[in-house]
């Protein structure tokens, strides 16, 4: 991500990445300071 410094430049990736993990972590009830990848599943079958 930070190597996309025309489309991330202007904020902290760190700290953007991080806020979208931890809700993503609450958000499936995990405990706090947990982070999680969350990711969506499409069929095209």
């Amino acid at each position: 991500m930070r190597a996309h410094r025309s489309q991330t430049g202007h904020f902290d990736v760190e700290s953007w990445i991080r806020a979208r993990l931890t809700t993503a972590a609450d958000n499936a009830g995990l405990p706090p300071g947990r982070l999680v990848e969350a990711f969506t599943v499409l069929r095209t079958e």
